[in-house]
């Protein structure tokens, strides 16, 4: 190859280097307005231009993550799905994804599905920022479908769920009965009613 062929192809690898620097910076520059929109409640809005990012960057992990939690609040749960499945093939092991991932398939109908996600986040975080033992209780519910009722994993999974929820301070007393009101019937169709009679029995001290 001779001189003026280098030069060439130097030139032209440098020129593509810019491009794809000129790309990323576009990209983030729509992320971080993407996030902006998504805290002032603008969820359509903050959809659009993380959609817009990732149009310039597809791996911009700031725009991906603003899409779905911006999808999630638009309630569009099966696009929610299939997007966060996704974004788990890139990062299988992110409680965040997984919970996200879970929500979604629990709106959608699949609740062993939705349990797999659950599980695989609470494992890793167990005290997730916001809505705890909401989801320990789907995780647990959703397990009982997968695994069958009588399976021997679902008692401790219930009476962790029951002491996240009692610890939880942004539940109300009402909404914690609820939550062990559910646990027990849950336990009541299986090998251990005496765990159910007992929490019951802790529920009206």
């Amino acid at each position: 190859m001779n001189t003026r062929a280098l030069i060439g192809m130097t030139l032209l690898w440098g020129l593509a280097a810019c491009i794809f620097q000129g790309m990323a910076l576009w990209a983030d520059l729509h992320a971080s307005n993407a996030r902006s929109l998504l805290k002032s409640g603008q969820p359509a809005a903050a959809l659009e231009k993380a959609d817009s990012a990732l149009r310039f960057n597809p791996v911009n992990q700031h725009a991906a993550y603003t899409q779905w939690v911006a999808l999630k609040r638009l309630e569009r749960w099966i696009e929610l799905g299939v997007k966060a499945e996704r974004g788990l093939e890139w990062h299988p092991n992110s409680p965040a994804i997984h919970l996200l991932a879970g929500e979604a398939h629990w709106q959608n109908g699949h609740r062993s599905k939705a349990a797999q996600h659950f599980r695989s986040s609470l494992w890793c975080r167990p005290n997730p920022d916001r809505s705890a033992a909401q989801f320990w209780l789907s995780a647990l519910l959703g397990s009982a479908d997968e695994w069958g009722i009588q399976d021997p994993r679902l008692p401790g999974m219930a009476v962790r769920t029951l002491r996240i929820a009692e610890n939880d301070p942004d539940l109300t007393s009402g909404e914690k009965r609820r939550i062990m009101n559910q646990v027990a019937a849950l336990l009541d169709r299986t090998n251990y009613p005496l765990t159910a009679r007992a929490i019951r029995q802790t529920g009206t001290r």
